[in-house]
């Protein structure tokens, strides 16, 4: 077998999809997708894919068969009109569909999907690309990968900003720290060495971790991000996220930089990134109206961007 039959491209395997809705009427809608491209020889290539103005379905029951006023688990294909639609115009495309764009409800995707005759609008694009890749690729599938990510921030000057950063994926590290943190050694890289060696637990090798010092920390998080964006992992892990990514949207402001910018991926257009953080619910009543505390693993933080 030459290198070149070795690495044939066997088929892709699907990881995740991101909507990016479109900002503005001039803009695409647009999905990344994270894959893995599987070779002939068993390497697993990491991919970052974005596809413009994906166009997913709808069905709406045929007006000469809407003759029913509950919704039915199920309907014959042949009593329905299919429509296609960017997932950015779906509440616009089902509002025509039923014929509901001068309701009152026509701007509302929840309130329109009570319609017995709507099917499909309850499915996001992002479950019609991942079907399609398992459709076509049914037998590929790989474990998931993980990079772990950590600040640590000052306690000692008061001011509580990130001084250090890390991020490790598979055998791989970059850790950073700002001047002012390292400033009574007169070589920190080697401070750094020995402080690895004597806590290295885990036997990493250090020749595969990056040590670097900077003037601010936001030139920390930049050059740590760059890293993750370039390992391509599934997964981004933290513990204690909420603290974590509240230290990183300050340290953002503090530096007038957009955080979009620092978290998307380089692929994405600069005008579709965003950023939204959703920090989850620390607490809920029990039956006698107690308020009690929700464990850490059922506290749900979400990161949209």
């Amino acid at each position: 077998m030459t290198k070149e039959d070795e690495n044939i491209i066997v088929g892709y395997e699907c990881k995740n999809v991101i909507h990016i809705p479109r900002p503005s009427p001039d803009l695409p809608d647009v999905h990344l997708i994270k894959e893995v491209i599987h070779h002939k020889d068993g390497t697993l290539k990491p991919n970052i894919r974005l596809i413009k103005n994906f166009k997913r379905k709808i069905w709406v029951t045929a007006r000469t068969k809407r003759n029913h006023v509950q919704k039915k688990e199920y309907e014959h294909i042949d009593n329905l009109m299919e429509f296609e639609c960017t997932q950015s115009d779906i509440v616009d495309t089902v509002a025509r569909a039923l014929d509901m764009r001068y309701s009152g409800i026509s701007k509302n995707l929840r309130k329109m999907q009570n319609s017995p005759y709507l099917y499909g609008a309850d499915v996001e694009s992002v479950c019609f690309i991942k079907n399609s890749y398992k459709k076509k690729w049914p037998t590929l599938f790989s474990k998931s990968t993980n990079c772990a990510f950590d600040t640590e921030t000052d306690m000692l000057h008061g001011h509580k900003q990130i001084i250090i950063a890390s991020a490790f994926f598979e055998d791989e590290g970059i850790i950073g720290v700002t001047k002012d943190f390292v400033s009574g050694f007169l070589n920190p890289e080697e401070a750094f060495k020995k402080a690895f060696k004597n806590h290295n637990k885990d036997d990493i090798d250090i020749d595969k971790v990056t040590f670097f010092v900077v003037d601010r920390n936001i030139e920390i998080l930049i050059r740590i991000f760059a890293w993750i964006h370039d390992k391509k992992p599934d997964f981004v892990t933290i513990w204690n996220m909420d603290f974590d990514i509240n230290k990183i949207i300050e340290c953002c402001k503090e530096n007038d930089y957009p955080i979009e910018d620092l978290l998307s991926d380089p692929s994405v257009p600069k005008e579709l990134r965003y950023f939204k953080y959703k920090p989850g619910t620390t607490s809920k009543p029990t039956a006698s109206g107690v308020l009690k505390a929700n464990p850490p693993q059922d506290i749900g933080y979400v990161v949209i961007v």
